[in-house]
C-alpha cells in the first residue's frame, strides 16, 4: 500500500506518522487482495473543500471529507 499526505495549510501539524500507522493497520486487517492500494490524503482550507465539493458533487457548501475511487 502507498500512502501519501499533502497539506495546503501551513499551520496544520505533520500527520505523516499517523498516516503510516493507519497504513500498517490497514495492511494487517484488510484482505491481501487490497494490499496494492493507494491512499492519498489532502488537508485543505474550507474554501478549497467547498470548491471541490461544488465541482464534483454539485453542492456549494463546506464538507468534512471528500473521497474518490481511482477507477
Amino acid at each position: 500500500m502507498i500512502a501519501e499526505l499533502e497539506t495546503q495549510i501551513p499551520h496544520i501539524p505533520d500527520y505523516t506518522e499517523y498516516i503510516q500507522q493507519y497504513t500498517e493497520i490497514f495492511q494487517t486487517y484488510i484482505p491481501q487482495k487490497f494490499h496494492h492500494t493507494y491512499i492519498s490524503v489532502s488537508i485543505v482550507s474550507d474554501q478549497v473543500i467547498q470548491e471541490l465539493n461544488n465541482q464534483y458533487r454539485g453542492k456549494d457548501q463546506v464538507t468534512d471529507v471528500l473521497s474518490f475511487p481511482l477507477w
